[in-house]
């Protein structure tokens, strides 16, 4: 009966040893909670945010490989906007704002073309013009160069009468020249050809084509293209 007793005292004893322990470790445990509180609020009252904006294409260092298609896109549709929809009184004005989109290289056969041919014959017979693009195609050329050729239908109106409509494509050769305020890129034209007839190959699908027919956002050039994007919208 003894040797029972004993080994509940035992028993009993070790018990109270861990029922000590576990009493200081939860004791323990609110003096360690209130001081990381107390540590993480100064560190949150204390700390800066720091966000970080990626900077903005410097002149000169803008990698003509990383220009998304869109942007490209969006500047040869807005010299379409001002050479493919015209009015005879309205044309001089859009073909000159158009012009101000190439680079000197480019500028003879832009003359050549629309100046010196399409303009004229607009304002001497009176004509006017509208152009609806179906086919949009980029290719990316070595060192970042693009060319875009948009084809479309036109039509010319004589006195109130309509001529038979035409498939024409206009392909533009853009390159990267001085940014400027406005346009980040600096993305020029310096290469144009026009053709009649319908476009060789296959052209981007028409959904997402689509995207680029009216772009949100106007590109325009260095510092002589400034007044393009607010002329670029078809004259109805």
């Amino acid at each position: 009966m003894e040797a029972k007793e004993e080994e509940l005292l035992r028993m009993v004893d070790r018990y109270k040893v861990q029922g000590h322990f576990w009493r200081f470790l939860s004791l323990l445990q609110f003096p360690i909670i209130l001081i990381l509180t107390l540590y993480f609020i100064l560190r949150y009252l204390g700390a800066d945010t720091l966000v970080k904006v990626p900077e903005p294409p410097v002149p000169g260092e803008v990698q003509q490989d990383k220009i998304p298609d869109k942007e490209y896109i969006n500047t040869a549709q807005n010299i379409i906007n001002l050479i493919g929809t015209y009015q005879p009184t309205t044309a001089r004005d859009q073909f000159e704002t158009a012009r101000d989109f190439f680079l000197d290289s480019a500028v003879a056969s832009y003359d050549e073309t629309q100046m010196n041919s399409e303009l004229i014959t607009a304002e001497e017979s009176d004509i006017s013009q509208r152009l609806d693009v179906y086919s949009t195609r980029i290719d990316r050329q070595a060192g970042g160069a693009a060319q875009v050729c948009l084809s479309g239908v036109r039509q010319k109106i004589v006195d109130r009468n309509p001529l038979p409509e035409q498939d024409v494509t206009y392909c533009f050769s853009f390159v990267v020249d001085e940014p400027f305020e406005g346009d980040p890129f600096g993305i020029a034209v310096n290469g144009f050809t026009q053709k009649l007839g319908p476009v060789a190959r296959l052209p981007i699908p028409r959904k997402e084509a689509a995207r680029f027919e009216k772009p949100k956002k106007k590109i325009t050039n260095k510092a002589l293209r400034k007044r393009a994007t607010a002329k670029s919208q078809p004259t109805k």
